[in-house]
């Protein structure tokens, strides 16, 4: 699968876009315009405060015994916020470094979370969780 049969997934992952009577919620439509400026700048935040800053600094991770990611998870990682941001997606409230080269981002509401990770080697798997437990976990080819 690639990212755009998941983008769906990946936008609308904690809930219906219909109510109990099967109508069609109104915002589920259309994101307001002052959200999806919000959500684009701190998308922008993402991609040129951590993924850029981090391909160009890789040091500064080091300094604090952390791996940096490899240029490979962060050029695909760079893709997928890309995407993400314009498709209007909410942005990750966590992006950080994994201990293999990769490197995760998160986003939560309530008890539920949704996890992409990205594998040194650009490999992609979203994963969700209610609580602690896994709900959902898919491989992106």
């Amino acid at each position: 699968m690639t990212l755009q049969a998941y983008e769906s997934y990946l936008l609308r992952p904690y809930g219906s876009l219909t109510d109990a009577t099967g109508a069609v919620q109104e915002d589920s439509l259309a994101v307001k315009v002052t959200e999806r400026a919000a959500n684009g700048e701190l998308w922008e935040k993402v991609i040129n405060e951590c993924l850029i800053d981090w391909g160009l600094n890789p040091g500064r991770l080091e300094e604090d015994d952390l791996i940096p990611p490899t240029r490979q998870a962060l050029q695909v990682a760079g893709h997928i916020a890309q995407r993400l941001r314009d498709s209007d997606a909410p942005p990750p409230k966590r992006v950080v470094p994994d201990r293999d080269g990769g490197l995760a981002m998160e986003r939560w509401e309530g008890e539920c979370t949704t996890t992409i990770v990205v594998s040194a080697d650009g490999g992609v798997e979203i994963i969700q969780w209610r609580g602690s437990t896994i709900v959902a976990s898919r491989q992106l080819d």
